[in-house]
């Protein structure tokens, strides 16, 4: 169960780690944004929807990419491994997987 948890996290930390430039370009924007406020230059209104956009995409990606996205990924490649490798059969005779996944 150790393997399935970890291989899970490792799964966590390859999508956060694809989320970095997105991380940074929201670290510039913000950077931008500071420096035209500093100087009494308002945001234009596409400056402001691109921002709006860049959190949403940043915020989505980190619930799903870290949340939702491992586990699914884990179960799709549990199944796999279970009825479509071609030498299904033989793990499935040596017990290699024995999580309980139903069958049609």
């Amino acid at each position: 169960m150790l393997v399935f948890y970890g291989h899970i996290g490792s799964y966590a930390l390859q999508h956060l780690a694809l989320i970095l430039p997105l991380g940074y370009l929201k670290f510039i924007l913000a950077q931008r944004a500071n420096l035209l406020l500093d100087n009494a230059l308002p945001l234009l209104a596409e400056e402001a929807l691109s921002v709006l956009i860049v959190d949403v995409l940043l915020f989505a990606g980190i619930a799903v990419y870290a949340a939702i996205l491992p586990f699914a990924q884990t179960y799709l490649a549990m199944i796999y491994f279970k009825y479509g490798h071609p030498q299904a059969e033989l793990l499935n005779e040596i017990k290699v997987f024995a999580f309980p996944i139903p069958r049609k």
